[in-house]
């Protein structure tokens, strides 16, 4: 995936990562970007500028940031005790969100709940509470539980 305008060079080359994760590339070295958060000058092979050279940002608990490869994902997952945790990568636990852009796990709304559903599988909710009820079936005079 490359940028409008993207012009391969033939000589040394860098890449740029942005704060909203704009990623530049062109030819020379990375002394002569002023606005950068990330460069990386390459000088083996032609094409050696390529995205998965520069990471994009993902926020961890406690506003942290963490570093992941520009095509993987970030997380926001609810915990058991319906604590919210946020990581790079792909999230290991089925109560996740992922997302694929710079920075994208910020709660900017709150993150769902989950409650157990049938057999055992994993409800999204939109509120903390779950339940679980007993259900009787009169078939005959034969009760099932």
């Amino acid at each position: 995936m490359h940028p409008k305008g993207y012009l391969i060079m033939l000589s040394d080359s860098m890449s740029i990562n942005y704060y909203l994760l704009t990623v530049t590339q062109g030819c020379g070295n990375c002394s002569t970007i002023t606005d950068k958060t990330e460069c990386i000058t390459c000088k083996k092979g032609h094409y050696c500028n390529t995205e998965d050279k520069v990471y994009k940002h993902c926020w961890t608990d406690k506003n942290k940031i963490c570093k992941t490869k520009f095509n993987d994902a970030c997380y926001t997952w609810r915990t058991l005790t319906n604590e919210v945790k946020k990581g790079c990568g792909k999230c290991p636990f089925h109560t996740c969100e992922e997302c694929k852009g710079h920075r994208c796990n910020i709660e900017t709304k709150p993150a769902p709940f989950y409650c157990f559903g049938f057999m055992g599988r994993f409800n999204k909710c939109n509120e903390s509470d779950c339940y679980i009820a007993k259900i009787e079936e009169k078939n005959g005079g034969v009760v099932f539980f």
